[in-house]
């Protein structure tokens, strides 16, 4: 029964954890027992097809990492897009190119931001993931 707990949490976690990573904790599956079993099912685990549709629909917004539970990024990012989005309508408005030029610079920079953000979310989210699972392992595990 112990190999068939094995099997399925290391078939349940592949998904979501980097292959070198899901192979390391596979090891550490073989000393748990029943109570630890259940505890690495319960582990919240983040999708990275969410977080990449989240990232390419809304992260420039930040949503992608309040996802994530990355709050700070999110908040730059939001910040970065609001201010640059406030400050070029304020430079259409009026005559100050000042404000057009600052507008587009923190616009280009959210956008660049949110394409690289896009490339890495998948392994943003299988990092965020294994963190997950090593917060629950024992503190003599060598896998902290």
């Amino acid at each position: 029964m112990k190999k068939e707990y094995e099997e399925n949490l290391y078939g349940y976690i592949k998904e979501y954890i980097k292959p070198n990573k899901a192979l390391l904790l596979k090891k550490e599956f073989e000393t748990i027992n029943d109570a630890g079993y259940t505890t690495f099912l319960n582990v919240p685990l983040k999708n990275p097809i969410v977080t990449l549709l989240l990232s390419i629909w809304l992260g420039r917004f930040g949503i992608d990492r309040f996802y994530l539970n990355d709050t700070t990024n999110g908040v730059w990012k939001l910040v970065i897009t609001f201010v640059g989005l406030v400050f070029t309508l304020i430079g259409s408005l009026c005559p100050d190119i000042t404000c057009l030029i600052l507008g587009s610079i923190l616009s280009a920079i959210s956008t660049i931001w949110s394409i690289i953000d896009i490339f890495y979310c998948f392994i943003t989210t299988k990092e965020v993931n294994y963190k997950s699972f090593t917060k629950i392992l024992p503190k003599d595990s060598p896998l902290k």
